[in-house]
């Protein structure tokens, strides 16, 4: 009978203290101050946006073209430009969007400088999550962002979204397959 008084009394005096103590402690990070004072605009304005690390946003400045954007006479091939959206894969371009076709890469830049916005879908060919396959899937993505910004295009109009896995248009149990599924999508809004 002693110990339920004692433990009934433990309960109680903890109650107490607790009531007794104040308000809650916020969460971490969370602190109450107003979020449109022109601080805190300027700061999520200079901020990271999307899942883009550090490192890519540190891109070079601009550098003035020295090859002169095709003319409207002149059709570029549109293979891979379907509506709005251009994609390609390990099939289409072996070794990333660099070795596409000059008239394809003129024909998507004409597309980005008249978006108003631009994702850039990062997709793999693996069924398990995993770093590596992030950091492939970014790496794609941000080759074309940068050959992008480089041309001119506004950089605050680029998204960049990773999927490392599933997203499949071909049968993934394949070489062939899997070389589809390794693919960069941009869709030009």
């Amino acid at each position: 009978m002693r110990r339920l008084l004692w433990a009934i009394g433990c309960l109680s005096a903890t109650a107490l203290i607790s009531c007794s103590t104040g308000a809650p402690m916020a969460p971490l990070g969370f602190d109450k101050r107003p979020a449109n004072t022109p601080a805190e605009v300027a700061t999520l304005t200079t901020q990271a946006s999307d899942n883009v690390p550090q490192s890519e946003l540190a891109l070079p400045p601009v550098q003035a073209r020295d090859t002169q954007a095709p003319s409207a006479a002149v059709v570029p091939d549109l293979r891979g430009l379907i509506g709005n959206r251009f994609s390609f894969s390990d099939v289409s371009a072996p070794g990333g969007f660099m070795t596409l076709d000059p008239a394809v890469r003129a024909n998507v830049l004409r597309q980005a400088l008249s978006a108003s916005t631009i994702r850039i879908l990062c997709r793999t060919d693996q069924s398990r999550p995993s770093r590596t396959a992030r950091a492939a899937a970014l790496k794609r993505g941000a080759a074309v962002r940068r050959f992008l910004i480089n041309q001119g295009v506004l950089q605050h109009k680029i998204r960049l979204y990773v999927r490392s896995t599933g997203a499949f248009v071909a049968d993934n149990r394949t070489p062939a397959g899997r070389a589809q599924n390794r693919r960069v999508e941009i869709l030009f809004n």
